[in-house]
This record gives C-alpha cells, sequence and structure tokens, in this order.
C-alpha cells in the first residue's frame, strides 16, 4: 500500500513539474499585469501566478500568448519578473462535478447557433470609352463584376463566396478584341 501511495506522490509530482509555465512581467500599470507566456492554454482566469512559492497574481483575462493579471498579496512586481503558473490539481467532489457538467452541458445547447441561410449578391456592368482625333487610337472597354455570398446554405454550415470580373476591350487597330477573366475569390467553406 505504502508503495502505491508513493509512486501516486511521485507521479502527481512529475505532472505538476510539467505542467508549470513560465512567464514574465512585461508591462505594469497601477491597476493591472501584463505576463507573456510561450502558451496559455493551461492557464485559466481566477488562477494564480507565484513568484517562487508565494502567490503574487491572479488571473483576469488571457489570450492565447499572455494574461492579464491583478495583484494579490505582498509580491513587489515589475518588469521583467519571472511567474510560474502551476496548475490546480485539487481533488473535487464528485457530486460537485457532475453538476458543473451538467451546467455546461445546459450553457452549451443553449447558445447553439441557429443557422438562417443569407444571401448577399451585387453585380455592375461599367464601361469606359478613350476617345482620340485619330480614329485609330479610340478603344472602349466594358467591365462586368459579379459578387455573390450565400451563408449556411439551405441551412446548413456550408457558404459560397465569389467574386467575378469579366473585362472586353475593344479596339479599333488591327488587334483583335481582348478577353479577360478574373475570378478573385470562388470558395465553398464549412463553417
Amino acid at each position: 500500500m505504502k508503495k502505491y501511495l508513493v509512486i501516486a506522490i511521485l507521479l502527481l509530482a512529475t505532472y505538476i513539474t510539467m505542467a508549470q509555465t513560465n512567464g514574465r512581467v512585461t508591462y505594469v500599470t497601477s491597476k493591472n499585469v501584463y505576463v507573456k507566456f510561450d502558451n496559455t492554454q493551461n492557464i485559466h482566469v481566477d488562477d494564480t501566478l507565484f513568484n517562487g512559492d508565494q502567490p503574487c497574481l491572479k488571473v483576469v483575462q488571457k489570450s492565447s500568448s499572455s494574461i492579464v493579471a491583478n495583484k494579490i498579496g505582498s509580491c513587489t512586481i515589475e518588469k521583467e519578473l519571472q511567474l510560474t503558473h502551476i496548475p490546480n490539481v485539487q481533488e473535487k467532489d464528485p457530486r460537485k462535478s457532475e453538476n458543473i457538467r451538467t451546467a455546461e452541458t445546459k450553457l452549451d445547447t443553449s447558445k447553439t447557433k441557429t443557422s438562417n441561410q443569407h444571401v448577399y449578391g451585387r453585380t455592375s456592368i461599367t464601361s469606359y470609352s478613350n476617345l482620340s482625333n485619330q480614329a485609330n487610337l479610340n478603344n472602349h472597354r466594358l467591365q462586368y463584376r459579379v459578387n455573390l455570398n450565400i451563408d449556411n446554405i439551405a441551412a446548413s454550415n456550408f457558404s459560397f463566396e465569389s467574386y467575378i470580373r469579366y473585362r472586353q476591350i475593344f479596339t479599333n487597330r488591327d488587334v483583335s478584341n481582348i478577353n479577360q477573366l478574373g475570378v478573385f475569390n470562388l470558395a465553398l467553406k464549412y463553417e
């Protein structure tokens, strides 16, 4: 029994050591402290950052690479200070965990997005003419543009985007007419 307890304690200590995340203070204001990390995936709002063994900051907001925190305790915070985040591995009451899971499930189902199809389209036809005193230098250009966006096609997760331009240039010279097709955006997305 003692053997299993020692192994469990060693595994827990190894987990805590491997899960520690180190960051450094990048900016200090009168209310907030900004700390940069390589990754904030395991850091959550209300977690505590430590300077050695002393708790110094409480996380208020986070992004993918930094956090905003408030000072707690009597720590002296200055720029470039190295801080450590140790994940919370407290033993939880299983009944409370079930209640939390149920509440989260209820929140997730209430956040489901009702996806209605939304269509946006725009077409334009433009004509440009360059007229000169010399008839062989005259040219005319017609340009057609189509922009079509359809979000949540038939209430699904598929969306379609397109932006296409077709240009015709007419000249009086011996050069044949020029036709150009430009596809700037043509995409089918799954969201």
